[in-house]
């Protein structure tokens, strides 16, 4: 979104800030119209950057129409500003013509009755500010993503359908009820100071910024300014002052590193040498050998996760391209008990000199016989393959409860269905190394 006049303080500094007439023409063209309550008085146009006038029509409150046709050189234009300064009966703005491409719309200190921009099929920005506009639907302008109409009369709004929103004001408006997007985009800019919104509304309103991990931004709510802060939004509140109910917020974690920090490993019946610098995971059993049988190690550095975090889901992602199967299976994902070594883990042993309890590290002291996550693979079918993680498994980790040793994977029949995935030494594609999405509440 452009910006052009967001906050009341800087509404004139804003304004002010119109190309001049050498700027390069793919930067945006304002034109600015002057005019008064009285059309006869005249009109003032002014256009910067190059670009023409739009066809332009205003229905006054009194019937009285003014058409000004369109000026400069042809071709389209991408904002429209509109300065009532003199206007004292209330009017209705009807854009029309050759301005249906804007994609900015701002218009303020008039005293509208209603606003008709039906045309404006492409508009992202709309700006009525200080316009006395008592009423707007928002139903007719779901596809903005800037929507700032301080200074109105506006007693209630609903936002509901606005699925594309990424900034909204009301700011000095007499604003009592306030429905919040269902499904917004990320959120960057609110200003609600001086209106009449309930702590229930703005408490709200802080609980979707945190879900949606707002860390920055400009924010003004409950007399409250939270501009460009880092971290999470409800620490930032709780070191300002913030008396009211904090939300827990939401994050998610994508752990998708590369062998610096992620550690994974193949270990297999046919070899004595540890496997952990390849850039390939195999698991599974060979169908060109008999009992040549593959199975996983891999763990994630955790530590990014607060220790009282609510662990809500978490899910592993691998990337197959290879197979030696003749067999679709299985594949589980078991909790390890040993603190193996990548670069030491075989066949035989966890570690040099620290032999598993069982061959293949699926011992009963070696790790958990129940898994944590499981999942078919189709043979045939390449790419992304995902298991879904059980969360008081990953719980424990976060929290301490039990030693973070990573996982075990391995096919369930273990029967010519061997299966090659991306390992964290992967570095042609670095989107195809193992990931682990967390996702976690914390209060």
């Amino acid at each position: 979104m452009s910006r052009l006049a967001l906050r009341p303080a800087l509404r004139h500094a804003a304004i002010g800030k119109r190309q001049d007439a050498e700027a390069e023409p793919d930067q945006i063209t304002l034109v600015t119209r002057f005019y008064s309550a009285d059309p006869e008085e005249g009109f003032g146009i002014v256009a910067q950057g190059g670009g023409p006038v739009p066809t332009y029509h205003v229905a006054w409150g009194d019937g009285a129409e003014e058409d000004v046709a369109a000026v400069g050189d042809e071709g389209s234009w991408e904002a429209i500003l509109l300065h009532s300064y003199a206007t004292e009966e209330p009017h209705t703005v009807v854009v029309t013509g050759e301005m249906s491409g804007a994609t900015y719309f701002l218009c303020e200190y008039g005293a509208l009755d209603s606003v008709d921009l039906a045309a404006l099929t492409g508009l992202d920005e709309l700006h009525l500010e200080w316009c006395e506009l008592p009423v707007f639907d928002t139903g007719s302008h779901a596809g903005l993503d800037g929507l700032y109409l301080p200074g109105c009369a506006l007693e209630s709004v609903d936002l509901s359908g606005m699925s594309a929103l990424e900034g909204f004001s009301f700011a000095e408006s007499p604003l009592a009820a306030l429905i919040l997007p269902t499904t917004p985009a990320q959120i960057t800019q609110v200003y609600l100071s001086g209106t009449s919104l309930d702590d229930a509304t703005l408490t709200a309103l802080l609980a979707l910024l945190v879900a949606q991990g707002t860390t920055d931004g400009q924010l003004e709510i409950g007399g409250y300014e939270l501009t460009d802060d880092s971290g999470p939004l409800a620490e930032t509140l709780v070191a300002r002052g913030w008396t009211g109910d904090i939300p827990t917020y939401v994050r998610t974690l994508t752990l998708q590193p590369g062998e610096a920090t992620t550690e994974d490993t193949e270990i297999w019946t046919g070899t004595s040498t540890p496997h952990g610098d390849l850039v390939i995971l195999q698991i599974g059993e060979s169908n060109l050998q008999v009992d040549s049988i593959y199975r996983g190690l891999l763990r994630f550095d955790l530590s990014g996760i607060p220790a009282n975090a609510a662990i809500l889901s978490a899910v592993l992602s691998l990337w197959s391209f290879a197979r030696n199967a003749s067999n679709n299976s299985t594949f589980e994902v078991f909790r390890m008990k040993r603190a193996w070594v990548e670069a030491q883990a075989i066949w035989t042993h966890y570690a040099t000199g620290s032999a598993w309890s069982a061959p293949g590290g699926f011992g009963a002291d070696d790790c958990e016989q129940t898994p944590m996550g499981s999942t078919v693979i189709d043979r045939l079918v390449y790419g992304e393959k995902q298991w879904a993680l059980d969360a008081a498994a990953v719980q424990e980790w976060v929290s301490g409860a039990m030693p973070n040793n990573g996982v075990l994977i391995k096919s369930a029949a273990e029967s010519d269905d061997l299966i090659s995935f991306r390992s964290s030494s992967y570095d042609t594609d670095m989107t195809k190394r193992p990931m682990l999405a967390v996702s976690f509440a914390v209060p």
